[in-house]
């Protein structure tokens, strides 16, 4: 594990958090209603973060350093 594992961990919460709150207000459903109901706006939105998780998770795997953090 990565010393700075908790910086990123917090950073993929902050962009879940907008990104939810983006579709309540455009959509005007939650997340799970949304998915619930098939409404693409919500598949697409879980999608964009699914792959935005996984790109970052990749990116600091692949590419991250400990010097990148500054406290």
């Amino acid at each position: 594990m990565k010393n700075n594992a908790e910086i990123w961990n917090g950073r993929v919460a902050q962009v879940a958090f907008v990104i939810v709150l983006l579709q309540e207000l455009v959509f005007g459903k939650g997340v799970v209603q949304g998915i619930q109901d098939g409404d693409f706006g919500a598949l697409f939105m879980a999608g964009i973060f699914g792959v935005s998780v996984v790109g970052l998770t990749g990116w600091l795997a692949l590419k991250g350093d400990e010097s990148d953090i500054k406290f």
